[in-house]
């Protein structure tokens, strides 16, 4: 009979060990948000909000950068966490090792900052969500979401690269040992400098041409 009670609290031991999930050392907490507007091919678009980070709300909507996996609303992740623009962690981002993968991720960065000129509800929140996935898995975002080419959003999103302010941009990538392998990026992006129309370039130009002629003068006297 001991014997047996022994086997028992054995098996209820490796039956709580088998359905707990034990963060991996250093890991940080997602909690993926459970509010969304776009949704196609029953995959959220535009975006996913009210999620947290170490019990910490993040700024703005998650977006997914990796179409062909799946994390679930209001779900717990283990992740890591890096600097968009670097330096990148013992924990690497998802897609650290494809060619030119720090660019990917600006675009990426710079597509969601295009999202946000948007409405969430906007029917082509889909299409930006889709040219997400297309960046780091090619077509994989298109036929995810049921929509055509995005290569004119990559390209538009390409032009802001260097533009824009990407560094407040975070990377979160899920661990081994984490349900759901879902990626994301999330951060705050400032609006871009204005451009100097042409007339207050012109009028630049002659101020300056005017200051140069007065400190040549100056200095004949």
């Amino acid at each position: 009979m001991k014997i047996f009670r022994l086997s028992l609290v054995a098996i209820l031991i490796a039956i709580f060990a088998a359905t707990t999930t034990v963060p991996p050392a250093h890991a940080d907490e997602l909690i993926v948000g459970q509010n969304y507007f776009v949704v196609a091919n029953g995959y959220v678009g535009s975006g996913v909000y009210g999620s947290t980070l170490n019990g910490e709300p993040l700024p703005g909507p998650i977006f997914c950068v990796d179409a062909g996996d799946t994390t679930y609303l209001g779900s717990l992740v283990f992740v890591s966490v890096n600097p968009l623009m670097g330096p990148w962690g013992p924990n690497l981002p998802m897609f650290a090792s494809q060619p030119n993968a720090l660019y990917l991720y600006e675009v990426a960065a710079a597509i969601t900052y295009l999202s946000g000129q948007l409405s969430p509800s906007d029917p082509k929140q889909i299409e930006y969500s889709a040219a997400l996935g297309n960046l780091f898995e090619t077509g994989k975002g298109s036929a995810v979401f049921g929509v055509g080419d995005t290569s004119a959003i990559e390209a538009e999103a390409a032009e802001l690269v260097g533009v824009l302010d990407l560094s407040e941009m975070i990377i979160i990538s899920p661990l081994a040992a984490s349900i759901g392998n879902q990626a994301f990026i999330n951060g705050s992006i400032p609006p871009p400098p204005p451009v100097p129309e042409p007339g207050t370039l012109s009028f630049l130009e002659l101020g300056l041409a005017a200051l140069a002629g007065t400190i040549r003068f100056h200095c004949r006297a």
